[in-house]
């Protein structure tokens, strides 16, 4: 598994539609961090921005059973 991750940017764009944003990496409140920041379009519909890795390099699937938890930190606006 991938201690730093390249993040990837998805947005609603691959359904049509024209949301706009962007990864970057940053340090936030004194830590080290990956922001995506973006324009949500509710034009034709809805509209979404995301961010996402694969887990393993070559996007197979990964047995993560033995896992507690997983940990996030995130902050958001509003």
């Amino acid at each position: 598994m991938k201690l730093h991750p390249t993040w990837e940017f998805i947005s609603d764009t691959v359904m049509g539609g024209v949301s706009l944003g962007q990864i970057s990496i940053e340090e936030i409140a004194g830590r080290h961090a990956t922001r995506l920041k973006g324009d949500v379009s509710l034009d034709y519909n809805g509209g979404f921005v995301q961010m996402a890795f694969d887990i393993n390099d070559d996007g197979s699937a990964s047995d993560v059973s033995s896992f507690n938890a997983i940990e996030l930190g995130v902050f958001g606006n509003n």
